[in-house]
């Protein structure tokens, strides 16, 4: 007996990251206590989102297997198989997926097709 199954995986992801209302921070600069700060409506620090988060991460599995049973006796049946599994790595539509790599120490971007990696020592 032998069989195969191939999966395409994705997630599409639509999210406002937080804080979704933006962000305001009153340190006391400039009457002295923070909390005074505040009712004077006088901000250290502010920020806001710009845009929803979007992320649709793919990847595709592969699966195949071959089994067999051979009855050595009238007692004894041996069942044996094999079974390869493979999972690509993660992709998505903007080609921006990073991640640290340690032996490189720095990030890098999976960039268009799964298997090239782009340099990102020098990204801003």
């Amino acid at each position: 007996m032998f069989g195969g199954e191939f999966h395409r995986v994705s997630s599409f992801n639509r999210q406002n990251t937080p804080p979704q209302r933006g962000l305001f921070t009153f340190d006391g600069r400039y009457s002295g206590h923070p909390f005074a700060d505040y009712l004077l409506g006088s901000l250290s620090f502010s920020s806001r989102n710009t845009r929803n988060a979007l992320n649709e991460n793919v990847n595709s599995r592969y699966f195949a297997f071959v089994q067999d049973d051979w009855q050595a006796t009238r007692s004894l049946t041996i069942n044996i198989g094999l079974r390869y599994e493979y999972a690509a790595p993660f992709d998505n539509a903007q080609g921006d997926i990073s991640n640290w790599d340690a032996t490189l120490n720095r990030v890098v971007v999976v960039k268009g097709c799964r298997t090239r990696i782009r340099d990102c020592s020098n990204c801003r």
